[in-house]
């Protein structure tokens, strides 16, 4: 494993070296401090991440926390890797976690040229009622799309003065401005739960 690549995909050979390179915490020294863990947590296939004790503690104690993930309408179809996010989800969400889905359409206009009404069409027809069928709780969900959310929008406005160019390039590699603005996006979406309530958050990826 020579590198990462955030925008595409590899084959992960050496998951210690992963989880030592990117300052993980392997799952396993923290698997008993999380409530009734489910199978993808017992058998390593979620093996690691960060603020775990944080998080782990926040469900034992019932202090809020959040889970976010998202959906990118860039295909008709999704994938295992998809379901097992959302069961992660749902774990999380079963456990009181505040559940965030958002629809990323501006980040997959500007990098995978869908439109925002193709974007809309597919999350509202496709990948939320699938999302729900995998088990997600619809009244204990917030969805949103990044258009129509201005406070995302501002978040990656202000986080745009705190990265410099050749910042996001040795994290991200080829510098494109649609990259740019996506990587940006992403992290107002991460800390858009927390403008009302500062609390501890998870945003399972696989």
């Amino acid at each position: 494993m020579n590198k990462i690549d955030p925008w595409g995909t590899q084959l992960i050979e050496d998951y210690s070296r992963l989880i030592k390179d990117f300052g993980l915490e392997p799952m396993q020294d923290f698997l008993l401090d999380f409530p009734g863990p489910n199978y993808l947590m017992k058998r390593g296939i979620v093996f690691g991440g960060q603020g775990l004790k944080e998080l782990s503690a926040a469900m034992k104690e019932k202090k809020p926390f959040y889970c976010l993930t998202g959906i990118m309408p860039s295909s008709e179809r999704i994938h295992f890797g998809t379901k097992t996010v959302i069961e992660m989800v749902k774990y999380f969400q079963e456990n009181n976690a505040k559940t965030f889905v958002l629809v990323a359409d501006l980040e997959s206009a500007a990098t995978r040229g869908i439109s925002l009404k193709e974007a809309r069409e597919r999350a509202m027809d496709f990948y939320i009622p699938a999302y729900i069928a995998l088990g997600l709780n619809p009244k204990k969900t917030v969805f949103y799309f990044q258009s129509e959310n201005s406070e995302v929008k501002n978040l990656a406005y202000l986080f745009s003065q705190k990265i410099t160019l050749n910042e996001f390039k040795s994290i991200y590699g080829e510098v494109h401005p649609s990259r740019i603005l996506s990587a940006l996006a992403q992290a107002g979406d991460i800390l858009f739960p927390q403008l009302n309530e500062k609390m501890p958050g998870v945003i399972p990826v696989g």
